[in-house]
């Protein structure tokens, strides 16, 4: 299987009165197509910072990141948000989506921004995830369950490589938030791609090919 994700040796400090204090030490993950890692840890261990990183939308003051043999490292401010637009997709605690677009359009200008439209594709993976009844509704109307659908249909319509989610069942009740887990999962394996949760929840960590505990800015394998 290809390599999605190799993250080496990554360091990440911020200033702090007089010292720097690290958040990121020293931290190393390889992710291939088709995998689903979960990384949890106590608030402040620095898992929004590893994934802002894994994301592109902060740069560590060492370490390489290459996402599908690219060393990002190389690349400038511009060529970063190219990138990313790209090889990236982003699923958040809220869904985000824009109030006053209908389902189906919060897809269609996600494909505009690379120059592509496909009505069909919309359509198969707004059936796949079950919302395809939802099509011509307006966020106001949608429950929250089928709010983070859109938003996983939204994360995945542009073929990334890369799926970056910042706990996304956190306004979900457990069985939902189950559902939505292995909707990510499916669409991961259906599209050779990969992907990365951030989480609280411990419920879902039997659903994640691996599961890893960030502690003193290092992942740490568990075993679930």
């Amino acid at each position: 299987m290809m390599e999605i994700l190799h993250l080496k040796n990554l360091v990440k400090s911020y200033p702090d009165g007089n010292q720097e204090r690290e958040i990121i030490a020293d931290l190393n993950l390889k992710l291939k197509q088709g995998e689903v890692v979960a990384v949890v840890g106590p608030s402040g261990s620095g898992k929004s910072t590893f994934l802002s990183m894994a994301g592109l939308l902060i740069t560590p003051n060492a370490g390489e990141i290459q996402i599908k043999g690219t060393n990002t490292s190389s690349l400038n401010d511009e060529e970063k948000t190219l990138f990313r637009k790209e090889h990236i997709g982003y699923i958040f605690q809220g869904s985000h989506l824009i109030p006053y677009l209908k389902v189906k359009e919060q897809l269609q200008i996600i494909q505009s921004l690379s120059d592509y439209q496909n009505n069909k594709e919309i359509d198969k993976l707004l059936l796949d995830l079950g919302i395809s009844h939802r099509a011509e509704a307006y966020p106001e109307a949608l429950s929250g369950g089928e709010k983070q659908r859109v938003a996983i249909a939204r994360a995945f319509i542009n073929h990334p490589s890369l799926i970056l989610a910042d706990e996304p069942t956190a306004n979900l009740d457990e069985s939902l938030g189950r559902e939505i887990i292995d909707m990510i999962r499916r669409q991961v394996k259906a599209r050779d791609t990969a992907a990365i949760v951030v989480t609280h929840d411990t419920s879902l960590l039997s659903l994640m090919d691996r599961v890893y505990r960030l502690n003193q800015g290092q992942l740490e394998e568990m075993q679930v």
